[in-house]
C-alpha cells in the first residue's frame, strides 16, 4: 500500500497493536520499528514485543507477520519513538536503547505521568533540554 518507488523512495517504520479486552490479549506487529515493551506486575525487565518485518514500503506486497501475547492485569505497555533514546548527550556521547531501557524498570507512581517521567529522566541523564529528533511516548495501563 506504500511502495517506496511511488513515494520518492521514502519509507517509514511502525508498531501497531490491538488489545482484545475480553480475551486479555494484545495482538501486534512491527514494521522495521524497535519493539514496544510490556512491563508486568510480576516484576523483572520489560518484555520486548517485536515481529521481524521490514520497514513499511520496502517490499511491495509484503505480508507482515504479527504476534500476540496475553496481558496480565496491571501490565503497562511502553511505546516510544527513537528520538527518546537516540540522543547525543551534552558530553557528545551517544545514548541508545540499552541506556534507555533501565528507566522502564524504575517506574514510579507519583504526580507526573509515566511518559513525562521518562522524558524528564532522559533530559536529566543526557543533559539535554532540546531534542534533535521527534520525541513521542505512550504508556498504556491495562486494568
Amino acid at each position: 500500500m506504500f511502495p517506496m518507488e511511488e513515494f520518492g523512495n521514502l519509507f517509514f517504520t511502525a508498531w501497531y497493536g490491538v488489545y482484545l479486552k475480553n480475551a486479555r490479549e494484545l495482538r501486534y506487529c512491527s514494521g522495521g520499528h524497535h519493539p514496544g515493551y510490556l512491563h508486568t506486575p510480576a516484576a523483572g525487565p520489560a518484555v520486548p514485543l517485536w515481529t521481524k518485518n521490514p520497514m513499511v514500503g520496502a517490499r511491495a506486497g509484503y505480508d507482515f507477520r504479527g504476534a500476540s501475547r496475553p496481558i496480565a492485569p496491571g501490565s503497562m505497555l511502553y511505546l516510544f519513538s527513537d528520538g527518546l533514546f537516540e540522543v547525543e548527550t551534552v558530553r557528545r556521547e551517544q545514548w541508545g536503547l540499552d541506556d534507555f531501557l533501565p528507566l522502564l524498570a524504575t517506574r514510579q507512581r507519583g504526580a507526573a505521568s509515566e511518559p513525562q517521567r521518562l522524558l524528564e529522566e532522559v533530559k536529566r541523564r543526557t543533559g539535554r533540554s532540546v531534542f534533535e529528533d521527534d520525541v513521542t511516548a505512550l504508556v498504556a495501563t491495562f486494568p
